[in-house]
């Protein structure tokens, strides 16, 4: 009796173990999806290069040459002021100029006062090269060539070529530049070379210099418009001359007249 209850209780135990074994396993729980913005990506670097030379100096400002603040750039160097050994090759640039000019005025000019212009401009400014080769052989200094002094001179050579070529209008021409000239002599003299200059008698010869420069450029714009309104005057005289009829001589019979008795 015990034997056969043993045996049932050992088969219902075992029909129990078939049934759990035959249910489906309990589903696995479902992941939450990760949030894409939480999940720390790679630090992906590109491979290293050598920067360019724009790169670098850009690296070299800092990060605001490339955003943020602005950079403030250096400002332009000034250029550096003459010196006194280059002021005095300028100012004999511009006494040279007006003399070889002058000279040629003297042979080519009509003009009563054109002539005397020329012959002051010989005086004037060849005084003025003797002081100023006096005081640089005094203060032993040796006149530097510059970009000012050059272009004086170019200027003055081709001025020079112009004049020697020209014929029919030499007084105008010479007048002309004349007065472009002085002009731009007193401008160095008021800007460039009396506030750079140093030495105070070099200094002193520039200020002595600065007024006849100025008398230079009234004469000069004088003659100029007195040549010009006396070209004007001619050209208009000349137009009425052509359409004047022509003049009748005396004991003559005018043309039409004996044409007409000729008809008659």
């Amino acid at each position: 009796m015990r034997h056969s209850l043993s045996i049932s209780i050992l088969a219902f135990t075992f029909s129990l173990a078939g049934c759990a074994s035959n249910q489906s396993s309990p589903a696995e729980p479902v992941s939450e999806p990760h949030d894409t913005a939480e999940v720390d990506q790679p630090n992906l670097q590109p491979a290293s290069r050598e920067m360019s030379a724009d790169e670098a100096a850009a690296a070299a400002r800092g990060p605001s040459s490339t955003g943020g603040e602005p950079v403030t750039e250096p400002p332009i160097a000034q250029q550096a002021p003459l010196e006194d050994a280059q002021i005095a090759a300028i100012s004999d640039a511009a006494n040279t100029g007006e003399i070889d000019q002058a000279k040629i005025a003297q042979t080519k000019a009509k003009n009563p006062r054109v002539k005397k212009f020329a012959k002051m401009m010989i005086q004037h400014h060849g005084q003025a090269k003797s002081d100023q080769d006096k005081l640089v052989k005094k203060l032993k200094l040796s006149p530097v060539e510059n970009d000012v002094s050059g272009q004086l001179r170019e200027e003055s050579l081709a001025q020079i070529s112009l004049l020697e070529g020209e014929a029919q209008n030499f007084d105008r021409v010479y007048i002309h530049a004349q007065v472009e000239a002085h002009q731009k002599v007193l401008d160095l003299l008021d800007k460039t070379l009396i506030p750079s200059t140093k030495d105070p008698e070099l200094l002193a010869l520039l200020q002595k210099m600065r007024p006849k420069v100025e008398a230079h450029l009234t004469e000069a714009r004088a003659i100029d418009q007195v040549l010009d309104t006396d070209a004007g005057a001619n050209r208009s005289g000349a137009t009425q001359t052509s359409d004047r009829p022509e003049k009748q001589q005396p004991g003559t019979t005018p043309a039409n007249a004996t044409r007409s008795g000729e008809q008659k």
